[in-house]
This record gives C-alpha cells, sequence and structure tokens, in this order.
C-alpha cells in the first residue's frame, strides 16, 4: 500500500497561461475567496502576467466558476492581443484565432 502524505492533498492555488505558441507567461489563474452578493464564494480570477504584481490587470470578466472558463478568457484575451492570430513557432506559422483553435 502506497504512503499517503498532507502533500498528497494540495491543490493548485495558481496557474501561468502562456501565450500562445510561447511558454512565455500571459496570465495568471488563481483560485481565490471573494464576496459575492455578500456572500463568501471561490472563483477562478484571471490577471494579466507581470512581474511587478502592482501592474497586473484584470481580464475580461475576471471571475470564472470553471477553471476551463478562466482558460479560455486568457486565451481570448492573449489572442485578441496579440495584433495577430498568426503566431511564429520554430519557423512555422501556428493559426491561433478562436475558430481554428482546439477547445477540449
Amino acid at each position: 500500500m502506497a504512503q499517503w502524505h498532507p502533500v498528497d492533498s494540495l491543490l493548485p492555488a495558481e496557474l501561468i497561461f502562456p501565450r500562445p505558441g510561447t511558454k512565455e507567461p500571459y496570465a495568471i489563474i488563481r483560485w481565490v475567496d471573494v464576496m459575492l452578493e455578500g456572500e463568501p464564494v471561490s472563483r477562478w480570477r484571471v490577471v494579466t502576467w507581470h512581474s511587478d504584481p502592482n501592474r497586473r490587470r484584470l481580464l475580461s470578466d475576471g471571475y470564472y466558476r470553471e477553471l476551463e472558463d478562466a482558460a479560455m478568457a486568457a486565451h481570448r484575451h492573449a489572442v485578441a492581443n496579440a495584433g495577430s492570430n498568426i503566431i511564429q513557432t520554430r519557423g512555422a506559422s501556428v493559426d491561433m484565432s478562436p475558430e481554428k483553435a482546439i477547445y477540449r
């Protein structure tokens, strides 16, 4: 039988969403507790990535119930702000437009 350790219960609290086609950070997705209509709730918050936390900005609606929705918001924001939907990766062009991207 495998040994259990409390670290096995840890959940990720912060995720980095990369700029499409790169490993460069674009957004941070974090599980946070917020007040909604006077009630405490937990949501995924999406902000722009910046090394200076004071320069990070909320993306789109900012808070999401589902991680998939938060990641989609980060992706759509990255694509919309890329200046072009075509991203060069290792000499190949990759179309990252929402219509061409594969969503799970």
